[in-house]
């Protein structure tokens, strides 16, 4: 089973200090998708990582940026991220760790 998880690095945002009245308004927002495989002692990791581009922030439903919370950011990511793509792409990657590996050996004669 391959474990899902967010890493939202402690750079990740970029805001403009004031926009239409509201103040630290976010714009965007650095993240790591990273996928985990605990198979017996061999642990696989995979990670994505990109640049959020948010969208206009609507004052009447505006979050602000000191009150943003972990869940918060993530909701957004989620719901403007193409998530089917992003974990796909990240158990390819931990399917592909756990293929058996090929060795070239030297000619046997």
């Amino acid at each position: 089973m391959i474990n899902y998880s967010w890493i939202i690095p402690q750079d990740a945002f970029e805001v403009y200090p004031s926009e239409d009245g509201l103040t630290n308004v976010v714009k965007y927002i650095k993240w790591i998708r990273k996928a985990e495989v605990i198979d017996g002692d061999v642990t696989y990791i995979a990670e994505n990582n990109a640049t959020f581009i948010c969208g206009q922030p609507d004052p009447s439903n505006y979050t602000p940026y000191e009150d943003l919370t972990e869940q918060i950011v993530i909701s957004w990511l989620e719901s403007g991220l193409n998530m089917q793509t992003i974990d796909g792409a990240l158990a390819n990657d931990i399917a592909n760790q756990m293929l058996p590996k090929t060795e070239v050996l030297p000619n046997p004669f």
